[in-house]
């Protein structure tokens, strides 16, 4: 599990990272949440990073980082899946993922799980991992 931390930068509506373990070099500096523009997104809400993917590696997704967020029932956190490029060419990793939002949407903490594809029960005992 990797833990980082956000801080939004209102004037751009990107949250930028402020704190993340050595381990987290693969993950995105900037995160952007907005609502969805597509049907075919199940989610509301969806967060992505600004990397961009080539049409010819994945013609369904545009960003390298993206998710939409599925809320939970605890307030201001929400759960998603972000996929990473796997060791084979073309190849691709489920990764599983908590977002807690301060209550003033100022500060972001993102919960990394890499290889999780699906949590299955309640996240009740990931919670404190958060603070």
């Amino acid at each position: 599990m990797k833990k980082l931390t956000y801080a939004l930068d209102r004037e751009t509506g990107w949250y930028k990272l402020i704190t993340a373990p050595p381990t987290a070099s693969t993950l995105p500096n900037e995160l952007k949440v907005e609502e969805r523009k597509s049907d075919n997104v199940q989610a509301q809400i969806i967060i992505h990073g600004r990397e961009r993917i080539p049409k010819e590696i994945d013609p369904k997704r545009g960003w390298k980082w993206f998710t939409g967020l599925r809320e939970t029932n605890h307030v201001n956190v929400y759960s998603g899946n972000f996929r990473t490029f796997g060791r084979y060419r073309g190849s691709f990793v489920e990764n599983y993922c908590l977002f807690q939002f301060s209550p003033d949407s100022e500060t972001l903490t993102l919960l990394f799980f890499d290889g999780l594809k699906r949590r299955f029960g309640g996240i009740d005992d990931l919670i404190p991992l958060l603070r």
